[in-house]
């Protein structure tokens, strides 16, 4: 198979000198594609600067793809997702973005000048996950869905919808708040039938990860 993972937290510039980001490093993305590559698998990695990669190549194709950005994100995905059997887009990709039409260092002394550059220049972002299956109607999607402070049934309820609105075949949800909880890294997965499987460390999701999309493709 050719499979795309996607890696770390996007970096959105605010002016020349500060970024806004999230607090994703990017390392199970990297314990997935070691999974497909050690079981022989083509691997387009497309991971954020700061992401952490894949401690061993193999001999298998891998292909470094550095997209630090939304931007970045999209077209590099855009570009190559049609290339690919499966997607799993594990990159936390930012939901805002800024205009950037002119350099600028925003003054650290003036909070209401910083505030309302924020508010005149902060944008949306383009979602990328609902388009994946435009760019590849034939490929396996895994969507991600991370969320704080809910219940299960609550969790359960948004992945399954971001299924049905993205039209991804599968979705890894977690909670930060039940992974602090529990004092582990607890990730679910869903299909489109309604099964869901458990896992409790990267390890372990990487591995049910790596099954699911496997196994859909037999």
């Amino acid at each position: 198979m050719k499979v795309m993972i996607t890696a770390g937290g996007t970096r959105e510039y605010i002016d020349d000198v500060r970024v806004m980001t999230n607090i994703s490093t990017g390392k199970l993305g990297s314990i997935i594609a070691e999974q497909f590559l050690h079981k022989g698998h083509e691997v387009y990695y497309v991971h954020t600067k700061n992401s952490v990669m894949p401690e061993h190549h193999w001999t298998q194709p891998f292909h470094d793809m550095l997209a630090d950005s939304v931007g970045d994100a999209y077209e590099v995905m855009e570009q190559f997702v049609p290339e690919v059997d499966a997607v799993i887009h594990s990159m936390a990709v930012s939901d805002f973005t800024f205009n950037r039409d002119n350099p600028v260092k925003l003054k650290s002394n003036d909070i209401d000048g910083f505030v309302e550059y924020i508010k005149q220049n902060m944008v949306k972002a383009p979602k990328i996950l609902p388009m994946i299956k435009q760019w590849n109607p034939d490929a396996q999607i895994m969507g991600f869905k991370f969320e704080v402070g809910k219940t299960k049934d609550e969790l359960f309820e948004i992945a399954r919808a971001q299924m049905v609105n993205a039209n991804t075949d599968f979705t890894l949800a977690n909670d930060k708040k039940m992974m602090q909880d529990a004092d582990c890294h607890i990730g679910w997965l869903m299909d489109k039938d309604g099964n869901v499987e458990e896992a409790r460390n990267k390890n372990m999701i990487a591995c049910m990860i790596y099954n699911a999309i496997v196994n859909e493709n037999v």
